[in-house]
């Protein structure tokens, strides 16, 4: 599980640019905590999966930026 210190971290050596949008995405995070999510809901979606659904998980390789 990665911590908190993992993810400052991370966001330090972020660009300038990018900056915005992490915001952005951090400020449309849902509030809600977990203890209300419907978790019943979320069992029952996971059976319109295939058994195949995502079976090579691997991350293609970083790919370096031209400056």
């Amino acid at each position: 599980m990665i911590t908190r210190d993992e993810i400052k971290k991370e966001i330090d050596n972020l660009p300038e640019y990018l900056l915005d949008e992490i915001y952005s995405i951090l400020r449309k995070a849902t509030t809600k905590p977990l203890n209300n999510f419907n978790w019943e809901e979320w069992k029952k979606n996971l059976g319109r999966f295939t058994p195949d659904f995502m079976e090579h998980r691997a991350q293609p390789p970083i790919q370096k930026l031209q400056s």
